[in-house]
């Protein structure tokens, strides 16, 4: 009983039963209409006129008439000539004459009535004939008694007097405009009424789609809450809708909070990190300074060099979280891209020459300008070029081009190392290319990264010069 009351309930806040229920009462309405309209009508305008009342239709006239033929079987003459009296009384407008079973006419109402005296069989059947296809007169012939022994009495009425056709009365002349009036009515009512169930189904998706692309300002990229309407399939939509943002809500906050924790441990392993090693380079240098043999400075210098490069890994670290955090700090200004490269590869030549590579700058005399933060280029480059060291140095070669094309800058860093798909002892983390990616983005250059095993070519191009 309970799981049927919770089904009548749903069913009832169900669009679909509305829906039911209003295609429903569409349809009841119109028959319920017509027979409103015409009892009214009927009423107002009857199909025949009042005086005429008493004739009623031709099937009912004759059923009557056929009635009486009957119950004046047997009865005598008198009683006969009495009753057609009587209803000649009724059936003004009539005529009525009774013929014996001799065919001799007994009666004729009224007497003036032109009726022939004697009937045979032959005059009967012809006068049937020409009854039957008169369109004047409305002709009943009943046997008394229902036996032809008896004779028979006829009653002729004008067509006119009993229930005339539609077309020929005023009831006719406003149910031809009425019907088709009231069609269009109920037509139209139903057409408002599902285009306003249609309209309020829409309007309540297009606040659900409106409220899918409006960020909450306490969650960005995640919609707010939208409020919960009628409990229907629209409302239960709503309310999953506002569960799946919950969700989300909280898939968002947990995501806040692990990634400040990996901020922070980051940001502490980074300073927990820089003392060993700057404790570890000071006793290097010391151990510099002392007698050394040929195999114990060579493993002062591998020393060396993996404390600085643990020293640019911690660095990497560090500013690819503060980066992806949105901390690190950007101060554009207006730089002239020519004399900014030459001072970069300057800084790298000796560590260039002393790897056996040739670094070949190919700028133009005059350059141009880019609006960006000197020391984040500055970072891209130094990342780049020690890329270059660590995984081409094979190609011996590097070129960093400087040239525009189309109104756009470009900035190219080119090596003939054996590609980036190759496998290198020196592989990393590629953090320090992930920093490149992140400060390119940041300061409105696009990227690109051609490689293949005859070398790799990284270009910026920049869409902000001026």
């Amino acid at each position: 009983m309970k799981r049927l009351l919770n089904w009548l309930s749903d069913a009832r806040r169900s669009l679909v039963s509305r829906y039911v229920i209003l295609m429903s009462v569409a349809v009841i309405l119109i028959p319920l209409a017509i027979i409103v309209v015409v009892t009214v009508l009927f009423l107002i305008y009857p199909p025949y006129e009042k005086e005429y009342a008493i004739y009623g239709g031709a099937i009912e006239l004759e059923n009557k008439w056929h009635s009486e033929a009957k119950s004046l079987g047997g009865k005598s003459d008198e009683t006969v000539q009495k009753r057609l009296e009587e209803l000649y009384k009724r059936y003004s407008k009539a005529t009525i004459y009774w013929v014996d079973p001799a065919g001799d006419t007994r009666l004729q109402l009224p007497s003036d009535a032109k009726i022939q005296q004697h009937w045979t069989a032959a005059d009967a059947i012809q006068f049937m004939k020409e009854r039957s296809g008169s369109h004047d007169l409305f002709t009943i012939v009943a046997f008394i008694g229902g036996q032809p022994s008896e004779g028979f009495i006829t009653l002729e009425v004008p067509r006119t007097v009993i229930t005339p056709t539609f077309k020929n009365t005023t009831f006719a002349k406003y149910w031809s405009f009425a019907f088709p009036a009231l069609l269009l009515i109920i037509l139209l009512l139903f057409i408002g009424a599902s285009w306003l169930f249609f309209y309020r189904i829409s309007r309540r998706l297009l606040l659900m789609q409106k409220a899918m692309t409006i960020s909450a300002a306490a969650f960005p990229g995640i919609p707010g809450r939208i409020t919960v309407g009628k409990q229907d399939e629209i409302g239960r939509l709503e309310l999953a809708f506002n569960t799946m943002i919950e969700q989300l809500e909280h898939g968002r906050l947990r995501e806040n909070e692990e990634e400040q924790l990996r901020r922070q441990l980051i940001a502490n392993l980074s300073h927990d990190l820089r003392t060993p090693l700057t404790a570890i380079r000071g006793h290097a240098f010391q151990l510099n300074e002392e007698q050394l043999s040929g195999r114990g400075r060579e493993s002062l210098q591998v020393i060396d060099r993996k404390v600085d490069y643990l020293s640019r890994l911690i660095d990497n670290l560090l500013s690819y979280t503060l980066l992806s955090a949105g901390r690190y700090p950007y101060r554009p200004e207006s730089i002239d891209m020519n004399r900014l490269l030459r001072q970069l590869c300057a800084n790298w030549y000796a560590a260039f020459e002393q790897q056996g590579i040739e670094l070949e700058l190919d700028a133009p005399d005059h350059g141009f300008r880019w609006q960006i933060d000197p020391q984040w280029l500055e970072r891209i480059a130094d990342n780049l070029f020690q890329n270059i060291l660590r995984h081409a140095t094979d190609g011996g070669y590097a070129l960093v081009r400087l040239y525009e094309l189309n109104g756009s800058g470009f900035v190219s860093f080119v090596d003939h190392g054996p590609g980036m798909d190759s496998q290198s002892e020196a592989a990393g983390s590629g953090i320090g290319l992930n920093i490149v990616k992140l400060m390119a983005k940041e300061m409105g250059l696009h990227l690109t990264i051609d490689s293949s095993a005859e070398g790799t070519r990284i270009t910026l191009q920049g869409l902000n010069q001026i």
